[in-house]
């Protein structure tokens, strides 16, 4: 698959995770969105925090890669992940790996779980991760490399990097769209709040 096909699938997929955390947090009240099935178990609202710290540490690294892969002008080959990226993208992927991890401290959620602004802070980021891909578009993703904003050890092609976010928003959508299914999930009450 041609590297600018493999942006176009990831973009649509971004898009439909925009969509469907946009839709689950206007369906739920202040309080559902806050609620958390467990101490040591996030709420729809964290859910969607996490995403977005997650993918704003990532991106001036991405950024960076990207725009020295441009400067090389390095371009056209097909996205293939290396063995160690392989390995990484297969502890994402919730098709493949159930494994729970804990979140290191950089990608945890930063913001209130009450704050109102969570899901226009999220949306922000999630166009600065549209916009990189599109910038993507014109590097070879195999080529550029970026440390982990976790660990200088764990260094991603910029193919990989976004591919590992792709598949961390697809896990935590799962994670969050499956708070309101657990016991003791509050009612309604006066139905959901409009989005900030």
């Amino acid at each position: 698959m041609a590297a600018s096909d493999t942006i176009t699938r990831w973009k649509a997929e971004i898009a439909e995770h925009t969509n469907a955390f946009t839709e689950l947090w206007n369906g739920l009240t202040d309080e559902q969105r806050r609620w958390k099935p467990a101490p040591e178990v996030w709420s729809v609202a964290e859910c969607i925090d996490h995403v977005r710290a997650t993918n704003a540490s990532y991106r001036p690294n991405l950024a960076s890669a990207i725009g020295a892969a441009k400067a090389r002008g390095s371009s056209g080959e097909p996205y293939r992940p290396g063995r160690i990226g392989r390995w990484f993208l297969a502890q994402l992927d919730p098709d493949r790996s159930k494994r729970k991890v804990r979140a290191p401290r950089t990608f945890r959620p930063t913001m209130h779980p009450a704050d109102p602004e969570i899901l226009a802070r999220f949306l922000e980021e999630q166009r600065e991760f549209e916009r990189l891909l599109d910038e993507a578009r014109e590097v070879d993703l195999n080529r550029g490399r970026l440390s982990s904003p976790v660990t200088k050890l764990l260094r991603l092609s910029i193919g990989e990097a976004l591919e590992s976010l792709v598949l961390h928003e697809r896990r935590h959508l799962r994670q969050a769209r499956a708070v309101p299914a657990k016991p003791g999930f509050p009612a309604a009450g006066n139905g959901p709040l409009s989005a900030s």
